[in-house]
């Protein structure tokens, strides 16, 4: 793959100052349900967690408003708890049998914890990832969804205990059955979630064995193959990962993201006239995803169809202006035009948008070097250094500029730490300079 376009696919399938302490925010929830009727214990348990772990989302919720993020208007309306469950970490710590007079119970405690250390920080980058925001928010509706259900099936069970019909005690189990299922992979579902960390699943593995919990479950419900398709993607698994966007995309035809992401793993297998097709399919069905636009734009870079890619990107900044890599990218496109002026704006804009983007920093680097300004060009490229230790494009491009200058000391210093970082070409550069 070309150096400057750097696997800038992968902002589409995603993206915490600080209160002012260390160690985090701690609520606990204990839920007691009493199980009675047609109601199973698993009924009851699930009904619990359920409700401890919604009272835990909005009191952290509430807690979160405190931040600057969320004061200064940029969460949506509705969507602090869906915020809330993405930096909330929540799991059963005590379930145990209870009894009640003559009735048995179960007691279910919840532990919900939000980490402080740049929390402010954390909320503005979940925030910037509208699809993540979007899914969270969409998990949580269904989670309230379930729990509704769940607690109106619980009165019709007391209201029926006793004297109901058999015929609607059956239908009633049944429903109770269906629901308890459907609330226990949503607790399947939250386990992955809590394995992503902005970037990549902690663990792609555990991730695939925890959904696969999930769809054992519900095997009709497209989000969790879509998941799966993730977790196989970032674990480079792509055929599998081919097979879950299809199922996702068959159970759900107009599944936008489903589209993109299949697109980003054709992407990865260089079948990029496919990819196109899943990118055309996912703007269709969203006219808002700029991720699709960018992805988009990266297949027709790749075919050197530069001024097509710029289109794409030109999209993708009028849906989000303030996205960096959309900048970068279109940059990376004008340097295939060798439009460099343009090409150097582009970088500007995007350093500008993000001051810690080693990639846009390292290919402006590129560009002042095509341009024979090399003291600019170094300056760039130890700004990628600082940002990315492990670049090893940026020491060997470093030393190029460095021999340029006639600085050949530096140039083999470069050279020597690109290469132990595992740069093809720099031992070769050393030999040729002696």
């Amino acid at each position: 793959m070309d150096p400057k376009i750097l696997a800038q696919l992968v902002g589409a399938l995603l993206r915490w100052g600080s209160l002012g302490r260390l160690g985090s925010k701690t609520v606990r929830k204990e839920v007691r349900k009493i199980i009675e009727g047609v109601q199973t214990v698993d009924d009851a348990r699930a009904g619990a967690i359920a409700r401890a772990k919604r009272e835990i989302l909005e009191e952290m919720g509430a807690y979160l408003q405190r931040l600057s993020a969320v004061r200064s208007g940029q969460v949506p309306a509705g969507n602090t708890v869906a915020l809330s469950s993405g930096l909330t970490h929540s799991e059963v710590v005590k379930e145990k049998p209870f009894t009640s007079g003559d009735r048995q119970g179960i007691r279910i405690v919840v532990k919900g914890k939000v980490a402080q250390v740049n929390l402010d920080g954390r909320a503005r980058k979940l925030l910037a990832d509208r699809m993540r925001l979007e899914r969270l928010k969409a998990s949580e509706q269904r989670d309230a969804a379930l729990l509704e259900r769940h607690e109106s099936l619980e009165a019709e069970n007391a209201r029926l205990a006793g004297r109901g019909s058999a015929a609607k005690k059956k239908a009633l189990r049944a429903e109770f059955r269906d629901n308890s299922r459907k609330l226990t992979a949503q607790e399947w579902h939250a386990k992955l979630e809590a394995l992503w960390n902005g970037i990549e699943y902690a663990d792609a593995k555990q991730a695939i064995e925890y959904i696969n919990k999930a769809i054992e479950l519900v095997p009709d419900y497209p989000v969790y193959y879509f998941f799966r398709g993730n977790a196989n993607y970032y674990w480079k698994q792509y055929p599998p990962a081919l097979r879950d966007f299809d199922t996702a995309i068959r159970l759900d035809p107009r599944y936008a993201e489903a589209f993109n992401n299949r697109g980003n793993t054709y992407y990865q297998q260089r079948q990029y006239p496919r990819a196109i097709q899943d990118y055309d399919a996912a703007v269709r069905f969203n006219s808002h995803y700029a991720d699709a636009f960018n992805n988009r734009g990266n297949s027709f870079y790749q075919q050197k169809q530069f001024p097509r890619a710029i289109e794409e990107y030109d999209k993708a900044i009028r849906l989000d202006e303030g996205n960096a890599i959309y900048y970068n990218n279109r940059g990376i496109s004008h340097d295939g035009l060798e439009q460099r002026a343009q090409a150097l704006e582009d970088y500007a804009e995007a350093i500008r948008r993000d001051p810690d983007y080693a990639v846009a920093f390292y290919n402006r680097g590129l560009t002042y070097a095509v341009l024979e300004q090399h003291e600019r060009a170094i300056a760039d490229y130890q700004q990628a250094i600082r940002l990315d230790p492990k670049n090893a494009d940026a020491y060997y491009s470093r030393g190029r500029s460095y021999e340029k200058r006639g600085y050949k000391g530096a140039a083999r210093r470069d050279w020597r730490k690109a290469s132990k970082l595992g740069h093809l070409r720099a031992k070769e550069s050393m030999r040729k300079l002696g």
